[in-house]
């Protein structure tokens, strides 16, 4: 990513882990947070000082290993360039707000398809970057958009590797009343630092997964856009 910086082994590592080991497909490493500023507590209520989605910072831990099912970020992400090519490409992802119902899921739908090619997903702790996070990300709007994103992305997984309508609505209905479960509980026992913003964001989140089927059903250009499986084809053309 433009906002990230490398550390001085970083691809070093990455291309030691490949000409190691002729089974791994991918290799990305940790991710570590390079904030601007003290960011407010309430933002873990989303993530740990390890692991933030949000802000696409990770770290498993100071000894490199295999993936089993863990995913790795995509500003931290190499994969072999045949590979890339054997499973046509990334699926699209990161769209402005006007286009959100196009985000597809990106890298972890290519670590799917690169395990179910029986390659191996790498973790190395040497190939590590730091990741510039503004603290002025730190807002209710910020997050509601990024999990409204997430939500769009979440259906267009489902529906581009085989799941129905049908089974897209089923598994909806069930996500929602484990999420709205958990919400419940939370504002119980209060156990967020913020539980205002969460109600917020995670209402937001399942409504607007809700608006995105909606629109899946009804409109039969973007489900023939979210079945698409072959990502090259126009470059292949140009």
């Amino acid at each position: 990513d433009d906002d990230i910086e490398a550390s001085p082994k970083w691809l070093e590592s990455i291309m030691d882990s490949f000409e190691k080991h002729e089974e791994i497909g991918v290799v990305g490493g940790p991710v570590y947070p390079k904030w601007n500023g003290n960011p407010p507590e309430w933002i873990y209520d989303y993530g740990t000082k390890d692991i933030h989605c949000v802000f696409a910072y990770l770290n498993y831990g100071n000894k490199s290993k295999y993936l089993e099912k863990e995913d790795i970020f995509g500003c931290n992400f190499a994969i072999k360039r045949q590979l890339a090519i054997e499973i046509n490409g990334s699926a699209p992802d990161t769209f402005p707000p006007h286009m959100i119902h196009y985000s597809g899921s990106g890298e972890h739908a290519m670590l799917v398809r690169v395990r179910e090619k029986k390659y191996k997903i790498y973790y190395n702790a040497d190939a590590y970057v730091n990741h510039y996070a503004p603290v002025s990300r730190c807002t209710l709007n910020y997050f509601i958009n990024r999990y409204q994103r997430w939500g769009v992305e979440r259906i267009y997984h489902q529906y581009n590797t085989g799941f129905s309508l049908f089974l897209v609505f089923i598994t909806l209905a069930l996500w929602t009343m484990a999420f709205m479960t958990l919400l419940v509980y939370y504002t119980a026992t209060n156990a967020k630092k913020n539980i205002k913003y969460y109600i917020k964001i995670v209402t937001n989140h399942v409504l607007f997964s809700w608006k995105h089927f909606i629109k899946l059903a009804f409109d039969p250009n973007l489900r023939a856009y979210t079945k698409r499986t072959d990502y090259l084809a126009e470059l292949d053309k140009n």
